[in-house]
């Protein structure tokens, strides 16, 4: 065969490159762009390097760390030495397990020492959102139920802390979106003041650190 009469082995071996790299979108789902908001990824991005930042210190704290067992080092980044005392001055005892009596001692606390007004946002994601940030949910979807539910990407402004406690979802805030006005009773565990530089931020920070390890 001359060699104008053979085939091009190229065109044989190598599909041409948009080929190789388009995905087949029935097993993928909607492509990544559509399905990531900018919004989430900041918010994503915010979380990581927080977290990024909390390992780094506790790397720093403990030169001698070997890299193994770091499920012990999920909480290293609290000072208990530093936290115990307030605890103790809050709720007036040295018994300070999460239970229903220092519950309530410490709603009793807030209650005075929280400064209005007080804009709160989530912490980290509202149970309800995982579905949608890290399972088969899209952004739109999400979107859509972000109109009816509280999202941790909201902001709200505290309306009061509900008098009755939960042992498991601990004090309760009544907040209203600031976007739209709607009024969501949410776990305090769950918020944070949305300017950490203020007291209101350090009052809410210390009493999610406590109610987060000291559970029976």
């Amino acid at each position: 065969m001359s060699k104008s009469n053979q085939p091009d082995k190229k065109s044989l071996s190598q599909p041409d490159l948009p080929c190789l790299i388009k995905l087949d979108e029935g097993l993928f789902g909607s492509r990544i762009s559509e399905r990531i908001s900018p919004e989430m990824i900041e918010h994503q991005l915010q979380n990581f390097l927080q977290k990024l930042e909390d390992f780094r210190m506790v790397i720093e704290e403990d030169e001698t760390w070997d890299g193994e067992d770091y499920d012990d080092y999920e909480y290293e980044d609290v000072d208990f030495a530093e936290l115990e005392p307030k605890i103790i001055s809050i709720l007036s005892s040295q018994k300070i397990k999460v239970n229903w009596l220092n519950l309530q001692k410490y709603l009793a606390y807030l209650n005075k020492s929280i400064q209005t007004p007080c804009i709160l946002t989530g912490n980290q994601e509202f149970e309800w959102e995982e579905y949608y940030i890290f399972g088969p949910g899209t952004p739109k979807q999400h979107e859509k139920q972000r109109k009816i539910n509280a999202s941790y990407m909201d902001r709200f402004q505290l309306i009061d802390l509900v008098k009755e406690v939960s042992e498991s979802q601990g004090i309760m805030a009544e907040v209203e979106r600031l976007s739209d006005k709607k009024v969501f009773t949410l776990p305090l565990c769950q918020l944070e003041e949305a300017e950490p530089i203020t007291a209101n931020y350090e009052l809410i920070d210390t009493y999610v650190t406590w109610f987060e390890n000291y559970q029976d």
